[in-house]
């Protein structure tokens, strides 16, 4: 099986989201909304690159672990130790 690498870039207000099976899209950084997009990918293989910075990427990281889901961070310097 053929892993797939979703990559997203999180600012303030919204994640910006590319997945070649899905395509280019936005998701509203939304408890709700996050944690749909984090399902959407829970049963998939692939590994969620993640631009994070400036704090704004924790509503997201809660909802993939949530999913069961760890994203590869794209810049380790930046990621706060998550207790949840």
């Amino acid at each position: 099986m053929t892993e797939t690498y979703v990559g997203v870039d999180v600012s303030k207000g919204w994640i910006d989201v590319y997945d070649p099976q899905r395509g280019s899209f936005r998701v509203d950084m939304e408890r709700a909304a996050l944690r749909a997009f984090a399902r959407s990918l829970k049963n998939r293989s692939v590994t969620i690159v993640l631009e994070a910075t400036g704090g704004y990427e924790r509503g997201l990281l809660v909802a993939l672990e949530a999913a069961g889901l760890v994203p590869a961070p794209s810049s380790f310097c930046h990621w706060p130790v998550m207790r949840v």
